[in-house]
């Protein structure tokens, strides 16, 4: 079995989950080697899970069946919201895709499409409206990031400065956590004296472009002018874990609401669609693969400044 440290937790290292060079190393790193590292660990979570669940080592994965696939999807569905289920299958997908052809051997998630049995499961992607945070809602946890900003005390100015920054990209442009915890300095080039862009990789490696003005550059480069932006004070790539417990923590006092940071990028998505009566814009702007997540119709158009700054009106 994969072993724990002392903590019972596991370490999220390729070498963890390999437990017999009959499975190449390579073919791991060529399977996840172009997603984003908090990606690569929900993945390698989901497949340390997937072993002990059926206890078995990552030499014996090329023998796993239908059943024990099946059994497993119906463990998760006990536990876990179908969202997350769908995540953990997928990162299974991934592995029997190309164990199956490097090894040639049967792909159990074919076995069972071919049986018409179902392995993703229906997920409810609508968001309620009523659960959107508001314009006021925004200001109040802006405001407090930035009198905290201002402190004497180095680490509450600098995270304040941080928080304060990531809830502006999150909300007014809609980003995921995981494209704003990837963005570097050097992605972002000027446009005119009030017009900046950011390259961003989105979900499935997709990049698109934000547009951000002066205030917000100037923000960011206050914070770093070069390598990742959002960096933890020991100047690490900064985790999704800890800056989400920070946000969640005080819009529970200031709002007395329970968000994620992701509904930061749904009410975006909720409030401009209501303010531009444009699903088509705003669907294009977040990145979606299908149009049909936002709306039936699917235009070639953008989200102008002017757009962008009604949420701020």
């Amino acid at each position: 079995m994969i072993k724990l440290n002392p903590f019972g937790l596991r370490r999220f290292k390729m070498n963890d989950i390999v437990q017999n060079k009959s499975i190449d190393l390579t073919i791991l790193n060529s399977i996840y080697s172009d997603l984003n590292i908090n990606t690569q660990k929900a993945y390698l979570q989901s497949i340390n899970q997937f072993l002990d669940y059926c206890q078995i080592g990552i030499n014996q994965i090329a023998s796993v069946t239908g059943s024990q696939i099946t059994g497993y999807i119906d463990y998760l569905k006990s536990k876990y919201k179908n969202s997350t289920v769908n995540l953990k299958i997928a990162s299974l997908k991934s592995l029997f895709n190309k164990i199956s052809v490097i090894y040639k051997t049967e792909n159990p998630f074919e076995i069972l499409k071919k049986l018409n049995i179902k392995t993703t499961q229906k997920t409810d992607i609508s968001f309620q409206k009523e659960s959107a945070l508001s314009g006021p809602n925004i200001k109040i946890l802006l405001n407090h990031f930035q009198s905290k900003s201002e402190s004497i005390n180095q680490r509450t100015s600098y995270t304040s400065k941080r928080n304060y920054l990531l809830i502006n990209l999150l909300y007014f442009h809609g980003l995921r956590i995981s494209e704003a915890l990837n963005m570097q300095v050097k992605d972002i080039s000027k446009q005119n004296e009030n017009l900046y862009l950011i390259a961003i990789i989105g979900k499935g490696n997709k990049p698109r472009i934000i547009k951000i003005d002066n205030e917000l550059y100037q923000r960011i480069i206050e914070l770093h002018t070069e390598g990742y932006i959002f960096r933890g004070l020991n100047n690490k790539q900064l985790s999704r874990l800890s800056i989400c417990q920070d946000i969640k923590r005080i819009a529970k006092r200031l709002l007395n609401k329970e968000i994620h940071l992701h509904t930061f990028r749904h009410s975006f998505a909720t409030n401009m669609i209501e303010l531009t009566k444009n699903i088509s814009k705003v669907s294009k702007y977040l990145g979606h693969s299908d149009i049909s997540i936002t709306s039936k119709i699917y235009y070639h158009s953008e989200l102008s400044m002017n757009d962008l700054n009604l949420l701020k009106a």
